[in-house]
C-alpha cells in the first residue's frame, strides 16, 4: 500500500458526539442519561455496565424495552428479538464468524447497502474481516467529518471520508457524501445506540436532506477471491464486495432497495412502462449467458442494465450452472432485480447427478429468495432434459418428488417445466397430465437451424412456431381441461452459433444484416402473433447473438426488439392471433414440381414399418395435377413410427445441399393427429431430418428440409416418416407435390 494509505491506529477517528467516549472507552466516560432513558445502569455506571461488551449480567432497560439483555445469551437489540447480530462481543477481538447470523435470522435479506438510510446491525455486509460493526467498534467514526476509509480486510485508509451506523450517507466504496445539514442526529438525545428517538435498530435515521449523487468510479474493479476464509464467509466478503463495486459504478439499483432511494440510479425507461392489457409484457425477454464466475457484463456494468432498460426486456432467464459460486449467482440475481424484470431461474433437473438434487435446489432458492424476499420469482426445472436422455416419464417422477417440497418451503415460488430443447407434443402432454403440483407454465426452445443450415431454411422454420403453440394448447385440453401459460424460454436462429478464437462461427447468416433482419423481425411477429405468455432471446450480450455488444453498441435484434416492444407494450398493438394452421389450397405459380404422381404407378416409393398400408396412386386428392399418392395409417400403437420412401434413382435429380426440399401432405379422417417429417437417407443408412410437425387434418400439410450445406454424404433415399398421437384411429393419407 502507499504512504497515503497506511492504517491508523486503532484509536477512534475523528470525535464522536458528546459524552459518548463509552463507545471508544467505556471505563472512561458515561453516556448521557437525558432523554426518555430511565434506569439503564449500564449507560450511567461505567465500571458496570458501560456498554453491551463490557457487561453481561444486568438486566438493562433501555428505552421501551424491558429487560433486554443487549448482547446475553444471543438475544435481542433493540426491537428486533432474533437478531444476534454481535453476541459475546470482546472489544479489540475478532468475532467468531459462526455469531453473525442476524441478517439469516431477522428478516432474511441479503444485502443492504450501506450508503441507504438503513438499519444497524442487519445488513449482510456486517462480517468480522471488515470491523464494520458500528455503535459497538472502537474504529468507527461516528462524526460525519471523520477521515478513514475502510479496506477490505478491517484496516482503515487515511485519505477517505466515511461514516457508518443510521447514517444515510455511508458508502464504504467511495467518499461518503455528507448531509447538506451538518449533523443527521439530533445529539441532544440520549446516543445510546440504538435505543435514542432518531435510531432504532430497525428503523432508519432521520435525514435531513436528500443524498446528492455518489461519484462514479472510472474502470471496473477485479473482484478479489476469497478462498482463505470458510465459503460462507467468503460468500459474505464477495457480496459486499459486489455492493462496492455497484456503488463505484453509480449504478443505484442495489438489491432490496427501490431505485428512486438511490441517486445515481438506473433511468426509467421503456421497460417501465406498460400500455398493453390484451399482450404479455413478458414476450419480452432474454438469457444471460453466465458460463462463468463474472463472465456477463450485466453483472458489471451499469450501462449494460440500462441497456437492458432502454431496448424493453421485461425477463431475464438466469443460469444456476454447478460451477458458478454463490457469489456470481446472487450478484446475477441482484442484476435483474436491478434491471426491474421479472427473474427466471433455472434450477437443477433431473439430469443432475453431482448430488442430492432437492438440497441443491433448496440453496438455490434460498439464494435467491434473500435477494427478492417475497416477490413472486419464476423456476425452471431443469434445463433440455429431453436433450439428455430424460424420458418424460422420468422427469414428472422427479419433478414429483423436487418440487412439492420446494413449493412448501417456498409458497410464492413458480415453477415451470419441461423445458424440452424442441417441442415434442407427446412429451408435454405426458408432462402436464402427470405433474403434482400442476406446473404455473409449460417451456421449450425454438431454433430454427444449425450454422450448418441455409439461410433459407433457417426463415422457413419459423412457420413452425404456431404450429407448436397450437398443439400444445391442444394437448393441455386433451390432458388438463385447460391451459397453462406458455414460455419460450429460449429461441433464436441457430442452437449451436458460439465463440470460436472469441469470435462468432462465420456461418454466413449472423454476419448477413439482411438475413438477421429479416429473421428476427418474423421470429418477433410470430411470437406475438402466438398470443404466448413469455418469450426469451438467447442472449443478452454475449457476442455469438447478442441484443447489444459489450461496448453498448445496440445489435439488430435488439434493434428490432425494442421496436416490438414500442409497438405492442407501449402503443397497445394487439396483433391477431395465429391459428397454427398452415393450409395449402394451391402451388405457388411457376413451381416446378420434382415429383407429382400423375403416372401408372407409385414411382418407386413404398412403405415401410407397420400400421400403414401400402402406397397407391389416388385420384380422390390431389393438390398438383390431378393424382397423389395414397396409403392408410392404422397405428395401433404411439410408438409406432412408419414411413415411405423411394431411392434417388427413381427421381429426376437429387436434392442438393443447402436447397429446400417441399412436399405436401393431407390427412382425410378429422379425428386423426398424425405427425410426420421430411428425411433424407445417405448410402450409409444415416437420416438427416428436421422436427416433426402435427399435421391438420382436411388441408394440405406443407413440410420441408434442407440438406446442410456443408453436407458431403452420398444420398440414397428420400422419405416421409410419421406417427400417430391418436392410437388406434385410421386415416387415409395423400402425398402430393414434391419440389426442391
Amino acid at each position: 500500500m502507499t504512504d497515503s494509505q497506511a492504517m491508523p491506529s486503532q484509536s477512534h477517528q475523528g470525535t464522536s458526539p458528546q459524552n459518548t467516549a463509552w463507545l471508544t472507552d467505556p471505563h472512561k466516560s458515561v453516556a448521557p442519561t437525558n432523554g426518555p432513558q430511565n434506569n439503564v445502569s449500564w449507560l450511567t455506571d461505567p465500571q458496570r455496565a458501560v456498554s453491551p461488551q463490557q457487561h453481561q449480567g444486568v438486566s438493562h432497560q433501555s428505552g421501551q424495552q424491558p429487560s433486554v439483555p443487549w448482547l446475553n445469551n444471543a438475544q435481542a437489540t433493540g426491537q428486533n428479538n432474533a437478531a444476534p447480530w454481535w453476541q459475546d462481543y470482546v472489544a479489540d477481538q475478532p468475532q467468531p464468524f459462526s455469531q453473525q447470523l442476524s441478517p439469516v435470522l431477522s428478516d432474511g435479506h441479503l444485502m443492504v447497502p450501506w450508503g441507504l438510510p438503513q438499519v444497524t446491525g442487519e445488513q449482510q455486509a456486517v462480517y468480522p474481516p471488515d470491523q464494520v460493526i458500528s455503535g459497538e467498534q472502537p474504529q468507527i467514526a461516528w462524526n460525519q467529518g471523520a477521515t478513514a476509509h475502510q479496506n477490505a480486510y478491517g484496516g482503515m485508509y487515511t485519505n477517505q471520508m466515511y461514516t457508518t451506523g443510521e447514517q444515510g450517507a455511508v458508502t464504504w466504496g467511495v467518499p461518503a457524501i455528507p448531509y447538506a445539514a451538518p449533523q443527521a442526529f439530533n445529539w441532544n438525545d440520549v446516543i445510546a445506540t440504538g435505543e435514542r428517538r432518531a435510531v432504532t435498530w430497525e428503523q432508519p435515521a432521520e435525514e435531513a436532506a436528500s443524498l446528492p449523487e455518489v461519484p462514479s468510479r472510472e474502470g471496473e474493479v477485479e473482484l478479489p477471491r476469497l478462498e482463505r476464509y470458510t465459503p460462507m464467509l467468503a460468500f459474505l466478503m464477495n457480496v459486499g464486495l459486489v455492493v462496492m463495486l455497484l456503488l463505484a459504478e453509480n449504478t443505484g439499483a442495489f438489491i432490496g432497495i427501490t431505485s428512486s432511494f438511490w441517486p445515481g440510479s438506473l433511468n426509467r425507461s421503456l421497460n417501465d412502462v406498460t400500455h398493453t392489457t390484451t399482450m404479455s409484457p413478458l414476450l419480452f425477454g432474454t438469457n444471460m449467458a453466465l458460463f462463468h464466475d463474472w463472465d456477463e457484463s450485466i453483472l458489471k456494468s451499469a450501462e449494460a442494465r440500462q441497456m437492458l432498460k432502454d431496448v424493453g426486456v421485461r425477463v431475464i432467464r438466469m443460469p444456476t450452472r454447478g460451477t458458478l459460486k454463490d457469489e456470481t449467482q446472487v450478484a446475477a440475481a441482484n442484476a435483474i432485480k436491478a434491471v426491474g424484470a421479472v427473474p427466471l431461474v433455472v434450477l437443477s433437473g433431473p439430469e443432475y447427478k453431482e448430488g442430492n438434487i432437492l438440497t441443491r435446489n433448496s440453496h438455490l432458492v434460498s439464494l435467491i429468495t434473500g435477494v427478492f424476499g417475497n416477490q413472486p420469482v419464476y423456476y425452471e426445472f431443469g434445463n433440455e432434459s429431453d436433450l439428455q436422455g430424460i424420458t418424460a416419464d422420468q422427469y414428472v417422477q422427479i419433478w414429483n418428488q423436487v418440487i412439492p417440497p420446494l413449493k412448501q418451503m417456498y409458497p410464492q415460488a413458480r415453477f415451470l417445466g419441461p423445458d424440452m430443447y424442441q417441442f415434442n407434443r407427446r412429451y408435454l402432454k405426458t408432462f402436464v397430465q402427470n405433474a403434482k403440483p400442476r406446473p404455473d407454465g409449460v417451456s421449450w426452445h425454438e431454433y430454427t437451424c444449425s450454422i450448418h443450415w441455409s439461410a433459407d431454411f433457417c426463415l422457413a422454420n419459423i412457420d413452425s412456431w404456431p404450429m407448436h403453440f397450437a398443439q400444445a394448447r391442444a394437448a393441455m385440453r386433451e390432458a388438463i381441461g385447460t391451459e397453462i401459460p406458455i414460455w419460450v424460454t429460449e429461441y433464436n436462429y441457430a442452437s449451436d452459433q458460439m465463440l470460436s478464437n472469441d469470435k462468432p462461427i462465420d456461418d454466413g447468416k449472423l454476419s448477413n444484416p439482411q438475413f438477421m433482419q429479416t429473421w428476427m423481425t418474423k421470429a418477433m411477429q410470430t411470437l406475438a402473433e402466438g398470443h404466448i405468455y413469455a418469450a426469451l432471446q438467447y442472449y443478452a450480450t454475449n457476442p455469438s447473438m447478442p441484443l447489444f455488444t459489450s461496448d453498448g453498441t445496440m445489435g439488430i435484434e435488439g434493434k428490432i426488439f425494442q421496436q416490438n416492444y414500442k409497438k405492442i407494450v407501449m402503443d397497445g398493438y394487439t396483433p391477431p392471433q395465429s391459428s397454427g394452421i398452415l393450409s395449402t389450397t394451391a402451388l405457388k405459380p411457376g413451381t416446378k414440381v420434382a415429383v407429382s404422381f400423375e403416372g401408372q404407378d407409385t414411382a418407386g416409393w413404398i412403405s415401410t414399418g407397420g400400421g400403414i398400408s401400402h402406397p397407391q396412386i389416388s385420384t380422390a386428392k390431389a393438390l398438383d395435377g390431378r393424382q397423389s399418392l395414397q396409403f392408410m395409417l392404422t397405428n395401433a400403437n404411439e410408438d409406432d413410427t412408419p414411413y415411405i420412401s423411394t431411392t434417388v434413382d427413381k427421381l429426376p435429380n437429387v436434392p442438393e445441399p443447402g436447397k429446400l426440399i417441399h412436399a405436401y401432405v393431407y390427412v382425410a379422417n378429422q379425428k386423426a393427429l398424425v405427425n410426420a417429417k421430411l428425411f433424407v437417407g445417405e448410402s450409409g443408412g444415416n437420416w438427416f431430418y428436421t422436427n416433426e410437425t402435427t399435421l391438420t387434418p382436411g388441408t394440405w400439410n406443407h413440410l420441408w428440409y434442407s440438406l446442410p450445406t456443408d453436407y458431403k454424404g452420398t444420398t440414397a433415399t428420400l422419405g416421409i416418416q410419421f406417427h400417430t398421437a391418436t392410437p388406434g384411429v385410421n386415416s387415409n393419407v395423400y402425398v402430393d407435390a414434391l419440389y426442391w
